[in-house]
Parts: structure tokens; sequence; C-alpha cells
């Protein structure tokens, strides 16, 4: 399956919220296949992405994880290679889908997260 960097950014970021909740053993079985299947498109992504805050900016000194950007062409320029990456779209393997159905009565399920994994999600 096509997906762009974003998408499976998402995807990964519903996988882990509905690992706070109370899911079915199986589903979780299928979740954690599938987050292993994306977890090296996830860390290509950070590693890039940091690639070019050290390329574009500077760490802040007072405030550790924050980087301010040398003139303002340097930050658009983070910005659309962040971009370029973000709309990168990459192949990437589904383990399996989940039924939307199978969402049906647990508890703590956020429709942002259901959204969020709408390219491994089966409707019937």
């Amino acid at each position: 399956m096509k997906a762009t960097t974003a998408e499976i950014m998402a995807l990964n970021e519903g996988i882990e919220g509905l690992f706070t909740c109370n899911i079915p053993a199986k589903m979780a079985f299928t979740l954690s296949r599938q987050q292993k299947e994306i977890s090296n498109i996830v860390t290509s992504f950070a590693t890039a992405r940091n690639s070019l805050l050290e390329k574009y900016a500077k760490p802040q000194d007072d405030r550790p994880g924050m980087f301010q950007f040398a003139s303002p062409e340097d930050a658009q320029k983070f910005q659309e290679e962040e971009q370029s990456l973000t709309n990168e779209e990459i192949d990437f393997k589904v383990i399996n889908q989940i039924n939307i159905n199978d969402f049906d009565g647990i508890q703590g399920v956020k429709g942002d997260w259901i959204r969020k994994l709408m390219p491994i999600i089966k409707i019937d």
C-alpha cells in the first residue's frame, strides 16, 4: 500500500493511542505487528527531520529541545524540505486489516485514533 509519510506517522499515533485502551488481544497483536512494520519509516522520518533542524537551525542553550533559525530564509527552507519529507509517498505492508466493527464496545477509543488508522481499516 502507498501512503505519505504524514499518513504513516498518523497511523503510528493512532496505534499508540489504542494501546492505552483495553483492546482485545487479537487486535493488540495485529496492531503491534503493523507498528513494527512501519517503525523504520517513523524512525527514518525523525532522523531526516533532525538532520534538517541541524542544517538550518541552532539549539537554544536556555531552552532544551528548542531551535532558533538564523534567518527567515533558513526557516522557510526548513519548512519546504520538511513538507517534502512529509508528502513523500512510501510503500508499506498492511499486515492485517482491522474491521471497523471490531472497535464497538471498546471504552476509551477516540474517533481521531480510528481516523488515523483508516489505511488499515476494513469497512464492510
